[in-house]
C-alpha cells in the first residue's frame, strides 16, 4: 500500500499548524528562557516534570540540557522528577499518586529554582502538586501546557510564565511542543553562550 498521501498531508498539516502558532507562542517562549536564564546565571537549577506524553518529552529536554542541542558548551543544571521509576514507585505506594513530584520538589528545590511543568493532556493532579510545592520553595514556574488542560493555567502567578500550544489533536500538541523545548533549549544556550563554542 502506497502511504505517501496520508504522509504528505500530515506533514502538510503540521507545518500549516505551526507557522499558525508562531504569533502565539514567541512571546511566552521568549520570557520563559529570560526566567530561566536569569536563573541559571544565579547558580539556581531548572526541575522539570510531566504527565503522559509530557513526561517523556521532559526527558527529552533535560538531556539537552546536561548534554547539548547545537553547540558545545558546559552542561545546565537539571532535573527531570520523571525519570527515576523508583523513586516514583516509593513516593506513589507511600503517598499516592498525586505526591510524585511534590515531595521531590520539597527535596531538591531551593529558592529561585525553576520548575518547568509540561501538560499535554487534560488536567493532572501530579501537577498541580508539584505547582503547589513549587510555590512554597519559592520557585520560578513555567508551564508548557495546552487548551485541555484548563487547570495548570489557573494555578499560575503574575510572575509565571505560560506556554500554551492549540491543536485539534494530542499528536499535533505534541508535535508543537516537542518544537517549543527545542526552542527554548536554543533560547537559553543563547542567552547563557551567545555565539560560544570550545575549541
Amino acid at each position: 500500500m502506497d502511504y505517501y498521501e496520508i504522509i504528505a498531508e500530515r506533514f502538510q498539516g503540521t507545518i500549516e499548524h505551526i507557522a499558525m502558532s508562531v504569533d502565539q507562542i514567541a512571546g511566552p517562549l521568549t520570557r520563559g528562557s529570560d526566567l530561566v536564564c536569569q536563573s541559571l546565571l544565579e547558580d539556581r537549577k531548572l526541575l522539570c516534570c510531566g504527565a503522559g506524553a509530557g513526561a517523556a518529552l521532559g526527558q527529552l529536554f533535560v538531556a539537552g540540557m546536561l548534554s547539548r542541542l547545537d553547540q558545545e558548551r558546559p552542561p545546565l543544571p537539571a532535573i527531570c522528577l520523571n525519570a527515576d521509576s523508583a523513586a516514583l514507585c516509593a513516593i506513589t505506594g507511600d503517598s499516592g499518586p498525586g505526591h510524585a513530584y511534590g515531595r521531590q520538589i520539597h527535596a531538591l528545590a531551593q529558592e529561585g529554582d525553576v520548575l518547568l511543568v509540561i501538560s499535554s493532556g487534560g488536567n493532572n493532579p501530579s501537577l498541580e502538586q508539584a505547582v503547589a510545592a513549587a510555590r512554597e520553595r519559592n520557585m520560578r514556574l513555567v508551564a508548557l501546557s495546552n487548551d485541555a488542560d484548563s487547570a495548570l493555567p489557573e494555578l499560575l502567578g503574575p510572575g509565571d510564565v505560560l506556554i500554551e500550544v492549540d491543536g485539534h489533536s494530542r499528536s499535533r500538541i505534541i508535535e508543537l511542543q516537542v518544537m517549543c523545548l527545542n526552542l527554548l533549549s536554543q533560547l537559553i544556550e543563547y542567552g547563557i553562550f551567545g555565539s560560544y563554542s570550545q575549541d
